[in-house]
Order: C-alpha cells, then structure tokens, then sequence
C-alpha cells in the first residue's frame, strides 16, 4: 500500500539534511545534472573576481572543488562534524596558490 502524503512529508521533517546530505533518498528520487555545470562556471568568475562571498550553501563541497578562488574569499557556514571546512585552507585566489 502507498504511504500518504503526510507520512512522506513527516518522514522528510524528521530526517536531517546537515551538509546537504540527502542519502536517505536514495534508491526514491532523481536528478539531472544541468549541462551548463555550476560549479565550472562558478570556479570561472572566481578567478576574475578580487573579493567572493559563499553565504550558508552546504557543506563547502562545491567550493572546494574550484580551482582558484577570489583573492579574498569569505565563507558562512555551520561547522563540519569535527570543526573542518570542506575547502582546503591555503588556496590563493587570481592564479596563486595560497
């Protein structure tokens, strides 16, 4: 039998989603990537840009995966499980490397 929609709604409720972590949709739920790539075109301007704010967007796992970030780079966030910040520190902005 299906469960109702306020049980899918509660269960989602009870769930966490710290970090962006949405394991417990898998095998439930799908996505395509777009093919323009976020993060490719993200990591683009950053190299270009002199100043970045990265305002509460996850856990950091996109922003670490950019090549070069903003000279100056600022990032709001909660804290990973063990105090760490996805990006590694020391990555210099506009080609450098920290």
């Amino acid at each position: 039998m299906p469960r109702s929609f306020e049980d899918l709604v509660a269960e989602a409720e009870s769930v966490s989603v710290v970090g962006w972590d949405f394991s417990w949709l898998d095998g439930r739920a799908t996505e395509q990537r777009p093919s323009w790539g976020y993060q490719r075109l993200m990591g683009a301007r950053m190299a270009q840009s002199a100043v970045a704010l990265d305002i509460e967007t996850g856990g950091g796992e996109v922003l670490a995966g950019v090549p070069w970030l903003a000279a100056r780079t600022a990032v709001t966030a909660e804290p990973r499980a063990g105090g760490q910040a996805a990006a590694p520190a020391g990555r210099g902005g506009r080609g450098g490397r920290g």
